[in-house]
This record gives C-alpha cells, sequence and structure tokens, in this order.
C-alpha cells in the first residue's frame, strides 16, 4: 500500500487537511473524533488526531484533491497534527499559504467579537511595503536621503540629496543634473 502525501494548516476554529490524490469512486473516508481513515486504490493511511474534532460539522470536497475542513471541539491551536508527530513525518506538510500563526488569529477573533471588523461598504488604508522607503517619520517631516544616483550613458544623472515632504507641500532639493539632451 502507499501512503499518500498530506498537507494540513489551521486557525483556532479549524484544521485544514488535504490528501492529495485525485478522488475517483472506489474510496473510503471514515472520520471519528479522534481518528481519520483513508482508503482509495493503492493508497491508504489511518490518522490517529492529536485532539479532537467535531464529526458532524465535516466539509469534504472532493475537486482535484481531497479537500478536509475539520472543526475542532475546543477552539485552540493544536501543537502537532497526529498524537505521534513522528509518524508518517515524510508524507505529512504544512500547508503554509493557508496557515494563520496564533497571535494573527487572535486578532481576528477578538476584533469579530468585539464588532471592531471592518464591514464590506468601508475602505481600508494598507501600507504598500513597495512605496515605503524610510520609516524615521514625525509628524510633520519624512526624510528620504539618496547620496549618489550615477548612471550610465543612456540614462540621466541626477543626485538628490534631501526630500523633505509635509502635509500641504512636496519639496524636492536637486543639486546636481547632468543629463544631456544629446544622447
Amino acid at each position: 500500500m502507499k501512503i499518500p502525501q498530506i498537507t494540513w494548516s489551521q486557525n483556532q476554529k479549524f484544521i485544514y487537511l488535504n490528501i492529495n490524490v485525485e478522488p475517483l469512486e472506489d474510496n473510503v473516508l471514515d472520520i471519528s473524533e479522534n481518528n481519520l481513515k483513508f482508503k482509495q486504490g493503492d493508497y491508504e493511511i489511518e490518522l490517529e488526531l492529536s485532539n479532537n474534532i467535531d464529526t458532524e460539522k465535516c466539509k469534504i470536497t472532493k475537486n482535484r484533491i481531497f479537500e478536509l475542513d475539520l472543526p475542532k471541539q475546543e477552539h485552540k491551536f493544536w501543537t502537532n497534527l497526529l498524537k505521534d508527530p513522528t509518524l508518517y513525518k515524510n508524507n505529512i506538510s504544512i500547508n503554509w499559504n493557508r496557515w494563520v500563526d496564533e497571535d494573527d488569529d487572535d486578532d481576528i477573533y477578538n476584533n469579530i467579537l468585539n464588532d471592531e471588523d471592518v464591514s464590506d461598504d468601508e475602505d481600508v488604508d494598507i501600507p504598500n511595503n513597495e512605496n515605503i522607503l524610510n520609516n524615521d517619520t514625525s509628524d510633520d517631516e519624512n526624510e528620504v536621503e539618496v547620496l549618489n544616483n550615477n548612471t550610465s550613458d543612456d540614462e540621466n544623472e541626477v543626485e538628490v540629496l534631501n526630500n523633505n515632504t509635509s502635509d500641504d507641500e512636496n519639496e524636492v532639493e536637486v543639486l546636481n543634473d547632468n543629463s544631456s539632451d544629446d544622447e
């Protein structure tokens, strides 16, 4: 028998488990409070979970792989998926695309509980890290220094020493512009 590749992730309320096998008609998937059995063709695995899940609210999607949303009985983070974390260690890995850190998840659920969540109609400004050059800011002034930007023949040569901005005006001081229109 072959052991299928499995990925998993979690938040406070759910375990998200993917069995990376294309679903066929002849499969068996048995889920109990702390046990999961899967069998399809040559693939077979039995998992003893580290904590209990709510079997009545499980959601199973069979598209190109098996995707299981397993609600936790206790809303807390699990340290491991399995009771024996060394078992199937070469076949089970974390799905980092869906992973939520415990601290981030606490913030999300606390905001929802305190009704501080953002409605769909409300705009939220999220800073774009690519546009932030220097984060040493004060209330009145952002200061960005570029000391030398020496370029080759095809580009303009500009040296900018100080870019002080305030709420009402943008001021840029260009000390040396050695670009030529001949090129």
